[in-house]
């Protein structure tokens, strides 16, 4: 796997996520359209490059993020996606409409963090599986 992921079909991001982690993003999928809205996955797994290029762009803090996880075979095992609505991405629509609330509201049902609660960096699309304390574990697990 490589490239941008964030061009890929729906079904190939959701695919590049770990299984447990994966049939809880598609219950937060399910609810949020349920409610209205027209969830996407913007990223599933992403290549160690493209976060990189991110944090060269300072739209993350982290070189290395739940993202990018993967088995030691360099099968995608992504523990973190990004969501959006369709319509509207990361314009200002999205908080008008109340997107933003509804996902971390379904995120934190499926059991999930909601990366729109954090103080010192909100991430409002990011829905990691776990909080990053553990971010370490997954690099050394991910072969990287």
């Amino acid at each position: 796997m490589g490239g941008d992921s964030s061009r890929w079909t729906q079904d190939k991001k959701l695919r590049s996520l770990n299984p447990l982690f994966r049939a809880k993003v598609g219950a937060v999928l399910a609810r949020l359209r349920k409610r209205g809205f027209q969830p996407s996955v913007f990223y599933g797994w992403r290549s160690v490059a493209v976060q990189r290029e991110l944090d060269r762009l300072r739209r993350t803090k982290v070189t290395f993020s739940s993202h990018n996880a993967q088995r030691k075979d360099g099968t995608a095992n992504a523990y973190a996606a990004d969501i959006v609505d369709a319509r509207w991405g990361w314009a200002p629509a999205a908080k008008a409409n109340g997107f933003w609330a509804a996902l971390g509201e379904e995120a934190k049902a499926a059991g999930l963090v909601w990366g729109g609660s954090w103080a010192t960096f909100p991430d409002l699309a990011h829905v990691p599986y776990h909080p990053n304390s553990p971010l370490a574990q997954v690099k050394r697990e991910s072969g990287l």
